[in-house]
């Protein structure tokens, strides 16, 4: 019978040098330069893609790189629920995304029931609320990390955290593939990466500010059935908002 020892001892003088490549990227600040590096893949998102929508760029990167951002992704990951409102599900441990629908499925159902005659014929007649859908086309493209940062110091993120998370975006750049056609190094990029570990906690963090604006401006509508007033729904990139017709 092989031993456990046995099949890691080949790997010890791995995990050792790993190591000290973590170490020091977390005490610089800063990864090496091939972690730096990302090459895009362009995929098709449907047979006869022809226009830039039609694609859905995903960063190749660095395996070590990619290790490293899993392990403080399941960090961050542990207190999200803390510092997010029950609006969000995707992305979150303990949470379901089928929450959300289900919660979407009973406004429907609940402003059908309001609008209908009851059985003496006085009851409500036209749309009592409007259930508004947004698309978050581009949605890790768009997010300004400067601004990520900014909302993390705002929710008590350590400082060691946020100098951590920095690291992996300090002198990124980018080589956009597209079926054997390689493009020229692109520099500059500021928005998180597609197929990246930390892009969706770091993503759900970023939408917060937005939904406790909107759960302080909306009136919401109210389910009495499970005797909650539903504002905003998030389910990955779409955002609803639900509110009722004064």
């Amino acid at each position: 019978m092989v031993s456990l020892t046995n099949c890691i001892r080949p790997f010890e003088s791995t995990l050792a040098t790993f190591s000290e490549m973590v170490s020091t990227v977390l005490s610089t600040g800063a990864v090496i330069k091939s972690q730096e590096e990302a090459n895009i893949r362009l995929l098709p998102k449907k047979p006869d893609a022809s226009q830039v929508e039609d694609f859905c760029p995903t960063s190749v990167l660095n395996v070590d790189y990619k290790i490293m951002a899993a392990v403080i992704a399941r960090m961050i990951g542990k207190s999200l629920q803390s510092v997010t409102g029950s609006d969000q599900k995707g992305g979150l441990l303990g949470r379901s995304l089928s929450q959300n629908l289900l919660l979407y499925r009973d406004v429907i159902q609940h402003l059908e029931n309001y609008s209908q005659p009851n059985r003496w014929g006085s009851g409500r007649t036209g749309a009592v609320g409007v259930i508004i859908g947004i698309d978050l086309e581009k949605a890790y493209d768009r997010t300004d990390r400067n601004i990520l940062w900014t909302i993390m110091r705002e929710m008590e993120f350590s400082v060691k955290l946020i100098k951590w998370l920095s690291a992996f975006y300090v002198g990124e750049n980018a080589f956009i593939f597209n079926g054997n056609y390689i493009g020229s190094r692109v520099v500059g990029i500021t928005c998180l990466r597609q197929g990246f570990p930390l892009s969706m906690p770091l993503f759900v963090i970023c939408l917060e500010p937005l939904l406790v604006f909107l759960n302080f401006r909306l009136t919401g509508i109210f389910l009495p059935a499970s005797r909650v007033k539903i504002r905003a729904l998030v389910m990955i990139s779409q955002c609803l908002f639900h509110q009722r017709r004064m």
